[in-house]
């Protein structure tokens, strides 16, 4: 019984997703509404996320890039099933939104811990809250890394390079 056992906990360890410490934070846009609405504001926050995620030194994901998980997060009522699906995709963050009359709120989840760290909300009609989602991705990621922090580490790791090449004005310039 005791290789049983065994067997069980290794299998349920392998299919659990472990973050490479070498690569930056991920984050991945949660699928919501299902009208045309929300569907659209969906693909924009979707789309709006490689470009923001990469001014902060992070990265991002597609939900859709794995079929079933894919469909699990657009099955998901509550943010543990969320951000169980969210690290099944290896990322940290789920950008979750949902349309609220006429305005977008959106959310983002931690998945390590399951709790919603930023918020923004976008009001307006529709075409000026599609228009304005990818600033309100913007302002959602700055609230937990910032682009001025991720410019700073930028410069200072360039600073480590140029002076452990011997370059110390390149250095002092950076």
């Amino acid at each position: 019984w005791l290789h049983a056992l065994t067997s069980i906990a290794l299998a349920s360890l392998s299919s659990m997703a472990v973050a490479d410490p070498n690569k930056p934070p991920s984050v991945v846009a949660v699928p919501f509404g299902d009208d045309v609405a929300g569907h659209a504001l969906s693909e924009a926050v979707d789309a709006a996320l490689p470009s923001a995620t990469k001014e902060r030194g992070l990265s991002s994901v597609r939900a859709d890039s794995v079929k079933p998980v894919f469909e699990a997060l657009r099955a998901c009522k509550d943010d543990g099933c969320r951000a169980k699906n969210t690290r099944r995709l290896n990322a940290r963050y789920a950008v979750v939104g949902a349309v609220v009359h006429d305005a977008l709120a959106l959310r983002l989840v931690d998945a390590d811990v399951g709790d919603t760290v930023a918020t923004v909300r976008v009001d307006g009609e529709p075409p000026a809250v599609l228009a304005k989602t990818p600033s309100a991705v913007d302002d959602l990621l700055d609230q937990v890394a910032p682009k001025a922090s991720f410019a700073r580490a930028r410069a200072l790791a360039d600073a480590r390079r140029a002076r452990a090449g011997g370059d110390l004005d390149g250095a002092d310039a950076a």
